[in-house]
């Protein structure tokens, strides 16, 4: 199984490749934005994901968050 650190390196990776996503500093990580928007980090070992609110909710909902 892979770690959180590789999960969110493989993350990354995949989507440098669209030109409208950037990397950027948030707070105290790297992390990946659109148009200037934060959706994704890695923080004490963790992804960390900006999510709708529904789907937010259906993953804590599943017990997957």
């Amino acid at each position: 199984m892979a770690t959180a650190q590789e999960l969110y390196d493989d993350l990354v990776a995949e989507h440098l490749a669209r030109p409208e996503v950037s990397m950027g500093r948030m707070l105290h990580a790297d992390g990946l934005k659109v148009e200037g928007k934060a959706y994704a980090f890695f923080s004490r070992d963790r992804v960390v994901l900006k999510l709708p609110a529904a789907r937010a909710g259906e993953l804590v909902g599943e017990g997957r968050a």
